[in-house]
C-alpha cells in the first residue's frame, strides 16, 4: 500500500471528507488530493499531524507495504 492509499483508507476509514482531513491538516483540500493520488509526498512538517490523527506513527505512514502472499503479484513462498 502507497503512502496516497494510506492517507485515503485512513481518511475514510475515520469518516472524514478530503475538504475535512485539509482543515484539519491546514492545507487544501487539492493537497489532500494529490497526496492520495500520489502524486505528491506531505511536507515533513505535515507528517506528525497526519500521524496523530490516523494514531499511527510516520514510519507507518511512508513505508510503503509489502503485497501478502495471498494478493495477485506476490512471489510464491516468499517470507518476510
Amino acid at each position: 500500500m502507497t503512502t496516497g492509499e494510506k492517507i485515503s483508507f485512513e481518511r475514510k476509514r475515520l469518516g472524514l471528507s478530503q475538504e475535512e482531513l485539509a482543515c484539519n491538516v491546514n492545507v487544501a483540500r487539492q493537497t489532500v488530493s494529490s497526496w492520495e493520488r500520489d502524486v505528491a509526498l506531505p511536507d515533513s512538517i505535515y507528517l506528525l499531524p497526519l500521524s496523530k490523527i490516523f494514531s499511527c506513527s510516520i514510519d507507518d505512514l511512508l513505508n510503503p507495504t509489502q503485497p501478502s502472499a495471498a494478493e495477485p503479484g506476490a512471489e510464491a513462498g516468499r517470507t518476510a
